[in-house]
C-alpha cells in the first residue's frame, strides 16, 4: 500500500511541470493563431496524479484559449483537501458534470440535490368520524408540499450503467453510459489479442499465426470490379486531430 502511494508523491511534480509545458505552448499557438484542433488533457485522479497549484485558474481561462480539461476525482472532498475554498467553485468552472453511483461525500450529493430543485408533490389527508358517531363519515381533502426531486440517497444508489448528467442551467439528469466495448474503436481494440504476462510476442505470434486476407483479381483497366466474397473493403474515418494525409497501405 505503501508504494503506490510513493510512486504518486515522486510522479506528481514530474507530471505537474510536463503539464504546465503542454499549456505555456498551447497558449503560444493559440495567440499565433496555428492552433488547429483544441488541447485536451484528460486528467484521472487530478488531485494525486496532477495537483496543479493553478487548476481553477487553468480552467476558466483555458477555454477561450484552445485548452480544455477533463478532470476525474471521487468527491469533492478531494478538491477542498488540495485546493481549499477554491474547489467550491468547480460546479460552476466545469461546464459538465457527470457523477457516478457510489459517491459516499454528503457535500457534493447535497449540493447535486439541491441543483435538481423542489417539486411539488400532492398528499391525500382522510379525515374520519369517531368511531361512536351515529352517523360515521369520512372527508378526504388534497393538498401540495414541497419535497426534493433528488433526494440524496437517490443520487447515491443509482442502477448499474447509470450516472448523473449536470450540464449548463438545465437540472440533473440521469443517463445510461455506453460500455467502452460495444463503441468503436474501442471495441475493435478489445478483439485484437494481446500477448500476456507469461507469453511473449514471439509465441502469441506463432499460435495465432499471420492474418491473411485473399486479395480479389485485378480488374481491367478502366473498370471498377463488383464487391465479391473475396473483395476486401476498407473503410478509413477521418480522426480529430489526425495528420496523415494518406492512409497507411494495409498490412497482410
Amino acid at each position: 500500500m505503501c508504494a503506490p502511494a510513493r510512486y504518486q508523491a515522486l510522479m506528481a511534480p514530474v507530471v505537474v511541470a510536463f503539464l504546465e509545458q503542454v499549456r505555456a505552448a498551447t497558449y503560444q499557438t493559440a495567440a499565433k493563431g496555428a492552433l488547429r484542433l483544441p488541447v485536451t488533457l484528460a486528467l484521472d485522479e487530478v488531485a494525486n496524479i496532477a495537483p496543479l497549484p493553478d487548476l481553477p485558474a487553468m480552467i476558466s481561462e483555458g477555454g477561450g484559449q484552445g485548452l480544455l480539461t477533463m478532470a476525474c476525482l471521487q468527491d469533492l472532498s478531494q478538491a477542498r483537501a488540495r485546493w481549499g475554498p477554491a474547489a467550491d467553485g468547480f460546479f460552476s468552472l466545469f461546464g459538465t458534470k457527470v457523477l457516478l453511483p457510489g459517491i459516499g461525500d454528503m457535500t457534493t450529493l447535497e449540493a447535486v440535490s439541491r441543483l435538481a430543485g423542489q417539486g411539488d408533490v400532492a398528499v391525500r389527508s382522510v379525515n374520519t368520524s369517531a368511531w361512536w358517531s351515529s352517523r360515521p363519515s369520512a372527508n378526504v381533502t388534497y393538498s401540495t408540499r414541497l419535497q426534493p426531486r433528488l433526494p440524496v440517497d437517490r443520487a447515491h444508489s443509482l442502477p448499474p450503467g447509470t450516472a448523473l448528467l449536470v450540464t449548463g442551467a438545465r437540472p440533473p439528469g440521469v443517463v445510461h453510459l455506453t460500455n467502452w466495448w460495444s463503441y468503436p474503436p474501442f471495441c475493435d481494440a478489445r478483439l485484437a489479442r494481446a500477448p500476456t504476462s507469461w507469453m511473449s510476442a514471439a509465441s502469441a505470434r506463432e499460435q495465432v499465426g499471420p492474418r491473411k486476407v485473399p486479395l480479389p483479381p485485378a480488374p481491367p483497366a478502366g473498370t471498377r470490379p463488383a464487391a465479391g466474397a473475396d473483395e476486401v473493403e476498407l473503410r478509413w474515418r477521418k480522426v480529430p486531430g489526425q495528420r496523415r494525409l494518406h492512409p497507411p497501405p494495409p498490412q497482410l
